[in-house]
């Protein structure tokens, strides 16, 4: 699929039908307990049922029901698990996934159950969120459908209280640092946004993000130090890679970045 960055819109090029195998080779898998329907048309979606007991889970349809969709899912969790606890895990940890990544709403295709958890995508953020699904199908633990923390939240936090001490004299006075979207809620779709283009990783370095780790855990960081919170000036990475990345221009340090590893292929 080609993507076309144009004034901050996307020009999208329509899905293909080898975008939809690759998400069918993806998601089929033997472990993750899945089949595909091969009886329904690839140019319209694919159609995923319990391996065991032929029960639907999960539909993700080309013919959207929103323009501003490339993809919309269908989602029922009663079809993963017999066990009512689990399907209420289930059902929660898509909605909070499906809320991080920034997924837009679905329209309402065939007769699904009225309370299937829906979600808008682009190509690639479908590709992701399949990845993640993929990995709780596959992984067959009690804590596999755990919600993930609301880590775009958390920035928010780290945000605020950033700004307000921005522009406060310390021994130096510390550099003014403006919230420049209209609302928090702006902002956490933004940032949403921002981790599900990130796929787990870090902006600058690359390395594998990973909450709770004191400096791998996700950071907010400005491209421009010298800018404000505000779109097209924010980046996923790191923590360690923020704080040493500190008040350097953004080119600078990915620069220095580049001689390291090329010494380290040495």
């Amino acid at each position: 699929m080609t993507l076309i960055r144009r004034c901050d819109k996307l020009v999208v090029m329509a899905v293909t039908d080898e975008d939809f195998r690759t998400l069918a080779t993806l998601i089929k898998h033997r472990r993750t307990g899945l089949r595909l329907n091969e009886s329904n048309r690839l140019a319209d979606g694919l159609y995923f049922e319990n391996r065991s007991t032929a029960k639907w889970v999960l539909s993700i349809y080309r013919n959207v029901k929103r323009k501003e969709n490339e993809l919309e899912l269908a989602i029922d969790p009663r079809g993963i698990s017999w066990d009512p606890a689990e399907v209420a895990a289930v059902r929660a940890w898509l909605v909070h996934v499906g809320r991080e990544m920034g997924a837009r709403e679905s329209g309402i295709h065939a007769a699904q159950p009225a309370d299937a958890i829906r979600l808008g995508f682009s190509f690639d953020q479908t590709r992701w969120f399949a990845e993640r699904f993929v990995e709780r199908l596959a992984e067959h633990s009690p804590q596999r459908w755990h919600a993930p923390p609301d880590i775009a939240r958390a920035l928010l936090e780290t945000v605020k209280q950033t700004v307000a001490q921005s522009g406060l004299p310390a021994v130096t006075v510390a550099k003014t640092k403006e919230f420049r979207f209209l609302s928090e809620q702006d902002f956490l779709e933004h940032v949403r946004l921002l981790l599900a283009a990130s796929k787990g990783r870090c902006a600058l370095t690359r390395v594998e993000l990973k909450e709770g780790d004191p400096e791998l855990a996700h950071s907010l960081d400005r491209i421009d130090s010298d800018g404000h919170y505000e779109s097209g000036n924010l980046q996923i990475v790191a923590r360690f890679a923020n704080r040493w990345k500190s008040d350097k221009p953004d080119a600078a340090f990915r620069a220095l970045l580049a001689l390291v590893r090329v010494a380290g292929a040495q």
